[in-house]
């Protein structure tokens, strides 16, 4: 993707969430589970604020987290759903970072064209100065950008950085590592939509 206008909306404000979150790993695989069960998203987001599934200490907390993680999952297929119920743990991270980038298409935006461009050409640090530079662009066509307060923006960056490293994909600091997905992964992203599988550091072109 080389332009830099995006076909979907980036309000500012759906990033306060992703910043004082992660990947939420353990409360994602439980809310899955839960919805193999109920088959209803907002079944599972009733059940899990009533009995506290992601173990929060203040409801304000519990809402917020529970609102974060049923965004993110509604947005997965079936099989990637199964493959978060059933997988490996690199595998369900790896899932999780799918529906982050659907979730928050800035994130998506920034794996396309900048984690996965700069990963094939084997520069594989990325530095704040990287993301500064996608975000001015982006909000060079996107003026509802420069309407993001400071300590949300702020936030951003790092929020970013500790996801990709609890995907799998950055080592240390800021180092790209190559993402190694399995038949099984590959065939449930694909089924959902192919080019998400260039929201990963690889070689192929998706």
């Amino acid at each position: 993707m080389s332009g830099s206008r995006s076909n979907l909306t980036l309000a500012p404000g759906r990033y306060q969430s992703f910043t004082t979150a992660s990947l939420l790993l353990t409360e994602s695989r439980v809310l899955a589970a839960l919805h193999g069960e109920l088959h209803d998203w907002d079944a599972v987001r009733s059940r899990a604020l009533v009995d506290n599934l992601v173990q929060a200490r203040t409801s304000g907390t519990r809402a917020r987290i529970v609102n974060e993680v049923t965004s993110r999952l509604r947005l997965l297929g079936d099989r990637e759903l199964h493959v978060l119920n059933q997988g490996s743990l690199p595998e369900q991270a790896s899932v999780l970072w799918v529906a982050v980038c659907r979730r928050y298409p800035l994130i998506r935006d920034f794996a396309l064209e900048v984690m996965q461009p700069r990963y094939r050409e084997l520069r594989l640090v990325l530095t704040a100065e990287d993301f500064d530079t996608f975000f001015n662009r982006k909000a060079e066509w996107h003026p509802e950008l420069e309407r993001m307060a400071a300590s949300t923006r702020k936030r951003l960056r790092p929020a970013l950085f500790h996801m990709m490293r609890q995907a799998g994909l950055l080592v240390g600091e800021s180092t790209l590592a190559p993402a190694n997905l399995g038949p099984r992964l590959v065939a449930a992203i694909s089924e959902h939509d192919r080019q998400d599988l260039s929201l990963f550091p690889t070689s192929e072109r998706g």
